[in-house]
C-alpha cells in the first residue's frame, strides 16, 4: 500500500515538474525576464575591485591581514574576519 502511495507521489512530482518547465518555456518564447530584477550596479562593482585590488588577491594568496585591517568584505558579503575565523 505504501509503495502505490509513493509511486503516486513519484508520479505527480514528475508532472508538476513537466508543466514548470513548460510555463519557464513558454514565458521565454513570449521574451519575458526570469529572475529578480538586478539590484547592483557593475560600474560600482569594478570600481570597487580596482580601489579593492590588493586586497582581492591577498585574499586569493592568503595575506589578509591589510583587508582585515581595513574591515573589507567578501565577494560573498561575508566579512574576511568570517572567512578566517579559527585560523587565527
Amino acid at each position: 500500500m505504501l509503495t502505490m502511495l509513493a509511486a503516486v507521489a513519484e508520479l505527480e512530482r514528475a508532472n508538476i515538474k513537466a508543466r514548470q518547465m513548460a510555463g519557464i518555456e513558454r514565458a521565454r518564447a513570449q521574451g519575458k525576464k526570469l529572475g529578480a530584477p538586478k539590484v547592483i550596479d557593475d560600474q560600482a562593482v569594478a570600481i570597487w575591485r580596482k580601489e579593492n585590488e590588493a586586497c582581492i588577491a591577498g585574499q586569493a594568496l592568503g595575506d589578509l591581514d591589510d583587508c582585515r585591517e581595513a574591515g573589507l568584505q567578501g565577494a560573498a558579503g561575508v566579512s574576511v574576519r568570517c572567512l578566517t575565523k579559527g585560523l587565527e
